[in-house]
């Protein structure tokens, strides 16, 4: 019977848990928080994309040339450009074209064109002066029977018509002295103003597809080469950039150690292997 309980209790009893084969890697710090993290430059890694769509021309800083530091403002590559160009062609001349009517606006009347027209009004008047000579001397022979009613009756037409030729005349003469209407005028500037912001639109397109370094730095990764088509789409890398003259240290740490963490404490890092 005791060998009976003795058994049962021994079956009941659990055996210790044996030692690992190593021992795991712990924190050489009792209060610490760690997290893996990477290391990059002082500006963070810059993305350089590319504000067009279309092939890549011409690479200035190739794979070959990593490493090689830029100033802001520098050429890192260029987007197929050259419709922009034959745009712009286009669009001077249009803004030739503009300001030159405009010019042609502006200095109506021609001095050439005034001298045939005060020509017109005095034929005008000459012929005002012949035709009254000859309505009078109807008025004096009609009444005589020395003229017909017929012939006297077309003088004094003849003398009405000499009349509003006349005042044609001067009216077209005036017109032309005037010069151009400030309407016409108007829109002739109008018109210069919108081919000149198109000429602008298009330059500033043209600016776009030269890639430039925003920041001064140094060119850590190149990921596009000539020939290559490119998108417009955001965040897309063709071209990284970053200062490497100071380094930081970014580290994701656990959302359960969000209360241990304190700002500006001490820090640690160790690479990896």
């Amino acid at each position: 019977m005791a060998f009976a309980i003795l058994h049962v209790v021994q079956a009941s009893q659990t055996s210790a848990d044996p030692p690992p084969p190593a021992e795991p890697p712990r924190t050489p710090f009792g209060h610490t928080v760690a997290g893996a993290g990477l290391v990059e430059a002082e500006t963070e890694n810059i993305s350089v994309g590319s504000a067009l769509a279309g092939v890549v021309l011409e690479v200035y800083v190739p794979v070959e040339k990593v490493g090689q530091r830029v100033k802001a403002g520098d050429l890192l590559f260029r987007v197929d450009d050259r419709h922009l160009k034959a745009q712009l062609a286009y669009q001077e001349a249009t803004v030739a074209a503009a300001r030159a009517q405009l010019a042609k606006l502006a200095q109506q009347p021609r001095p050439e064109e005034l001298p045939p027209s005060a020509a017109k009004v005095r034929t005008a008047q000459a012929n005002v002066r012949l035709q009254q000579d000859l309505a009078e001397r109807a008025r004096r022979l009609q009444p005589t029977g020395g003229m017909a009613v017929e012939e006297a009756t077309q003088r004094l037409l003849s003398l009405e018509v000499a009349r509003l030729q006349l005042a044609q005349a001067d009216a077209d003469y005036a017109l032309l002295k005037a010069g151009a209407w400030k309407p016409d005028l108007d829109i002739a500037r109008a018109a210069l103003a919108q081919a000149e912001a198109q000429v602008g639109q298009t330059r500033t397109e043209l600016d776009r597809a030269l890639v430039r370094a925003p920041v001064d730095g140094e060119v850590l990764k190149v990921y596009v080469h000539p020939g290559e088509y490119v998108g417009a789409q955001p965040g897309q890398a063709l071209v990284v950039l970053g200062q490497l003259g100071r380094l930081h240290v970014r580290v994701d740490i656990s959302e359960h150690d969000i209360d241990r963490f304190q700002l500006r404490a001490p820090a640690r890092a160790i690479t990896r292997g």
